[in-house]
């Protein structure tokens, strides 16, 4: 058989517990704004071929995502001017590929 030792209870001298919670109250988080985009039809090209050769040629574009609905296939591209893991530009280009 185990022998029990009976100790007495024991108090902290500090109140670390409403501490933290002051701590989690004076955290104030920095609202992101979002961007607004308004898109704007600028050219009509009649492949693909042709936009893919386009955007290489003003080298100031890259791949930035692809997405598939019922429209057909969207590819985004944003402004490489800036880092992938910055602020982006808020200029971008949306090809849209029909099914």
């Amino acid at each position: 058989m185990a022998n029990f030792v009976a100790i007495q209870r024991y108090e902290s001298s500090s109140e670390s517990g409403d501490e933290m919670e002051i701590d989690q109250q004076d955290i104030q988080e920095k609202k992101q704004v979002r961007r607004k985009i308004v898109w704007i039809k600028d050219n009509i090209f009649s492949d693909d071929n042709e936009f893919q050769i386009a955007i290489k040629q003003e080298k100031q574009w890259s791949l930035y995502y692809t997405s598939k609905g019922h429209d057909g296939i969207k590819v985004h591209y944003r402004c490489n001017q800036v880092h992938f893991r910055g602020k982006q530009c808020n200029a971008a280009i949306i090809s849209t590929l029909s099914k």
